[in-house]
């Protein structure tokens, strides 16, 4: 007997069927809200919109003017604490703020100094310094020549002596001059006529004396 081959059968291919789900769009729902008594009161109006706008303003110079009192504050104790370092340091005394006396200060008396006048007319041109004067005092009193001295030489007289007259009952200033000097005579009595009494009368000096004028001081 022939053998009898067997032909192998191949599979075949089922087809495979996809389902993918349908998603139907639905359109979009649409609410209408419409605003509420509420929902308008908190809507900001226009003033409020420029104070809300206005307030970071004011905020911000608010902040500068904090910085710069903090500023003038740490200044202020910095000095403070300067002060009293070099007021403990210096050895300086404060005085107590409550029931300090004052310290009295002595008067101090003030002296004008007197000034003779100036004689006019002839006097004013004649030279003070160009003559020698001699002092003498006749009115008892210590020390009259040399204050006498010292007033013509206040007055511009640069060579004048002192000593002491032959008598001491001089009542008034006499003046004697050489003659010729009339002029020397009027100069003097003007010159001593403001502190002294003096004597209208010119007394007359030897021509050999060695002095142009001599000043006989009395008691006035």
């Amino acid at each position: 007997m022939a053998e009898v081959k067997e032909t192998p059968v191949e599979p075949v291919a089922r087809p495979v069927m996809i389902i993918e789900p349908v998603v139907e769009e639905k359109p979009p729902v649409v609410v209408s809200v419409e605003p509420t008594v509420a929902d308008l009161a908190s809507v900001p109006t226009g003033e409020e919109k420029a104070e809300a706008e206005a307030e970071p303003k004011v905020k911000k110079g608010m902040g500068w003017g904090v910085l710069w009192i903090a500023i003038a504050f740490i200044l202020g104790v910095g000095m403070g604490l300067g002060g009293g370092y070099l007021v403990w340091k210096g050895g300086i005394k404060l005085p107590k703020l409550f029931g300090a006396k004052p310290t009295p200060t002595a008067a101090v008396a003030k002296v004008t100094p007197t000034t003779a006048p100036s004689p006019t007319g002839v006097q004013d041109e004649l030279s003070r310094t160009g003559f020698n004067i001699q002092v003498l005092n006749g009115s008892g009193v210590k020390g009259a020549a040399a204050i006498a001295k010292d007033y013509l030489e206040s007055m511009g007289y640069s060579d004048v002596q002192t000593g002491n007259a032959e008598g001491e009952d001089y009542s008034k200033t006499v003046i004697e001059a050489k003659v010729g000097q009339a002029e020397l005579f009027a100069l003097l009595k003007a010159d001593l006529g403001a502190k002294y009494t003096v004597d209208a009368v010119m007394g007359t000096l030897a021509a050999s004396s060695v002095f142009d004028g001599v000043v006989i001081v009395g008691k006035k």
